[in-house]
This record gives C-alpha cells, sequence and structure tokens, in this order.
C-alpha cells in the first residue's frame, strides 16, 4: 500500500491498483470531483463534520474489491485484507473515508468516528478517473447509518445548528 499526502486528502493506492496515471493530487482531485460533485451534500455533511471533531482531512482507499465468505477484502500486491480493518486502522484521523473499493457483495460499511463514502457494487476507473459502474454510491454516517444522497438533507441542519452552539 503506497500513502500519498495531497492537497485535499491522503490517497491509500493499493499495491497492483494500477490507476494512477497523472500524479497523485491529479488522481484525488479528479476522483474527489466524480463521486462528490454530484454529491454537493455529501461533501457538505463531511466538510461540517471534520469541523465539529476538528478533523478536517479526508482519506481516499483506491483497491481493487471482492467478496466471499462473507467478507468484504480490497486487494494489496498478493494479499486480501478486510475493508473493515482498514477502516478500523484510520478511523477518526479524517473527517470522512471515501473507499473506491469493487463491492459485490453489497456490504455496508461501518465506523466510529469518519463518514464512510462507498459504492455498493462494482466501481469502474477511466483512463485518468473514476466513473460509477454499476454502484449506487452511499454515505455512512456513525450512530446513525447509511444516507443516500437523496435522504442527506434532514441530516446536515442539525450539524449546522451544533456548530453555531
Amino acid at each position: 500500500m503506497q500513502k500519498y499526502s495531497c492537497e485535499k486528502g491522503d490517497l491509500y493506492l493499493a499495491d497492483g491498483a494500477d490507476e494512477l496515471h497523472a500524479g497523485p493530487d491529479y488522481f484525488m482531485e479528479s476522483v474527489l470531483d466524480e463521486i462528490l460533485k454530484s454529491r454537493e451534500e455529501y461533501q457538505k455533511y463531511i466538510q461540517l463534520w471534520g469541523k465539529l471533531r476538528g478533523v478536517e482531512r479526508i482519506a481516499l482507499l483506491v483497491a481493487h474489491g471482492d467478496f466471499n465468505n462473507k467478507k468484504w477484502f480490497y486487494v494489496d500486491g498478493n494479499k486480501e485484507s478486510p475493508v473493515s480493518r482498514w477502516i478500523t486502522s484510520v478511523d477518526g484521523q479524517y473527517s470522512g473515508l471515501i473507499l473506491c473499493v469493487c463491492n459485490p457483495g453489497s456490504v455496508v460499511p461501518h465506523s466510529r468516528k469518519s463518514v464512510l463514502v462507498y459504492g455498493d457494487d462494482t466501481l469502474r476507473f477511466g483512463a485518468l478517473a473514476f466513473y460509477e459502474g454499476t454502484a449506487s454510491i452511499n454515505m455512512f454516517i456513525p450512530r446513525k447509518g447509511v444516507f443516500d444522497e437523496y435522504t442527506l438533507g434532514s441530516e446536515i441542519g442539525p450539524l449546522e445548528r451544533k456548530l453555531r452552539e
């Protein structure tokens, strides 16, 4: 696993994931634009969540993923590792964790401190960046559960009020 510190956060790129063609900053910005640009409420929620907790950077995990034996895993070189293990290892260090890992088992990931953004099926990458493939992109909020871009709006107001207190 390679870790790159970028302007917008940290990029965790699994060994063997060959998506990085134009440099880590450009790649991370392209992926975040694809995922968050049309989901402004996701971006806003992650920013508010981070401000409330004093942790404003995000992390992006990019790896080939699969599902078997009731486990969602990512491939790092020749090693398979549970996605949940990576989440636990960085949970709370970032406001948001963006999981660019195929999820053919439609597993709902969980965290205790960081907001998660994940796909529920196959994700794809083009020559320079991510596109959704067959996945819906969802958000998991600690202690609240799963939201999509249509249901997240009701959660932003209470978060804004907490910041004003």
